[in-house]
């Protein structure tokens, strides 16, 4: 099993190479990062949080800070019209709720919330530090999970992020130990989805997966 060094996780962390032990660093500022590339290598690992640290969905209702059901109630009457043109019922079951959700913020426009996210990400790459992404998604059946999942990571591709580089062996990993209903945490081209599972957890599962031990 190959040892890694150091994991930055972004809101941030990553594993820093150290001759004692593992060094794991959690960091809110990307500056931090960038001034410790030079100290990263192949046995490094960079993760970042794709909500409000990548890229962050313009509509204020789809703030993450927010998630009450008045909020959802706010965001399905501003798109009332779409619910009508669908022939949604307004008194939606909670999986429908939940679905049309997961459609709303899949649809919603997108901004980069630092416009020198992607070049960040190519240096890591370019210096072989492995650089992977950490995220959820809603609760939306499973039999849907990977559309879901292909919608994210087109997402980032179209702010010219691709995290498939990290483990290109990869592409595709469900981890089974934590099926439930309407979440399957899977891993899909340099994705992590931990969707209704601790992210923790799910990051542990991954690296048995794939042969790493940070």
């Amino acid at each position: 099993m190959n040892k890694l060094s150091t994991i930055f996780y972004i809101f941030c962390l990553f594993i820093k190479p150290s001759q004692a032990q593992n060094i794991i660093h959690q960091v809110y500022d990307f500056n931090i990062l960038i001034n410790e590339i030079k100290n990263l290598d192949k046995n490094s690992l960079v993760i970042f949080d794709v909500g409000n640290v990548i890229m962050y969905r313009t509509d204020k209702c789809f703030n993450n800070l927010i998630k009450s059901i008045e909020t959802k109630d706010d965001v399905l009457n501003k798109y009332k019209k779409h619910l009508i043109s669908k022939k949604i019922n307004r008194k939606l079951r909670e999986e429908e709720r939940s679905l049309l959700w997961s459609n709303l913020k899949a649809q919603a426009k997108k901004k980069l919330v630092a416009p020198y996210t992607p070049i960040l990400i190519k240096k890591l790459q370019k210096k072989e530090i492995k650089t992977i992404a950490l995220t959820r998604i809603g609760k939306v059946p499973n039999k849907k999970k990977a559309k879901y999942e292909k919608i994210r990571v087109n997402m980032l591709a179209n702010f010219g992020i691709n995290f498939n580089l990290a483990f290109p062996n990869f592409e595709h990993i469900e981890f089974d130990k934590f099926k439930a209903k309407n979440s399957m945490p899977a891993f899909r081209n340099g994705v992590l989805f931990a969707d209704l599972s601790s992210k923790g957890e799910v990051l542990i599962e991954f690296f048995n997966k794939v042969g790493w031990q940070p």
